[in-house]
């Protein structure tokens, strides 16, 4: 099991809604079932390996069909470890010319589930642990979203990085 009691820390003790508690059930690195509740807003997430489907308060959710990168909302996030943000604004500045929108909100797991049920387009980290991603990796995916790590590689819970983005906009991501 691997659990994060609070991922969002920081919008937490600023009272900011984005956080989440978040609740992965792990084998060999890959997720077998994975649950976020957000309690302010009572947004429940999950799925299972053995589903087709991710779900939001019961009903199935999908990632956005959005195909123009020019049309694609991001969202990234900034690590707490203030050696790695380079690699973030790396990242930014290679996709701000090309995308609509870059929000930044703060919860790694809350922000795959936006995600998850199509709120944004496409979710970047470049430093996570376990406990940020593992249930909210495979809701994403389940949801239908591509999963990698920055570098192509396939993403399991130990991957120090993630980009996660429907099918068509993770293959234009790795284009730039």
């Amino acid at each position: 099991w691997i659990i994060d009691p609070l991922d969002g820390t920081a919008n937490f003790a600023r009272g900011d809604v984005n956080f989440s508690i978040s609740i992965a059930l792990v084998e060999k690195g890959k997720p077998l079932l994975g649950v976020i509740f957000a309690p302010i807003s009572s947004r429940l997430f999950w799925a299972t390996i053995y589903d087709n489907y991710a779900y939001w308060n019961g009903r199935k959710i999908r990632v956005s069909q959005v195909g123009d990168l020019g049309q694609a909302v991001v969202c990234s996030d900034w690590s707490h470890i203030l050696e790695t943000r380079d690699q973030t604004t790396d990242f930014l500045k290679k996709v701000y010319g090309h995308v609509r929108q870059i929000k930044i909100l703060g919860s790694a797991a809350t922000d795959l589930t936006l995600l998850a049920r199509g709120g944004v387009d496409i979710y970047h980290h470049v430093r996570l642990f376990p406990w940020d991603v593992a249930a909210a990796g495979l809701i994403a995916q389940k949801a239908g979203a591509l999963v990698s790590d920055i570098d192509e590689n396939p993403w399991n819970v130990f991957s120090k990085s993630i980009l996660a983005a429907n099918p068509v906009l993770h293959r234009e991501l790795f284009k730039l």
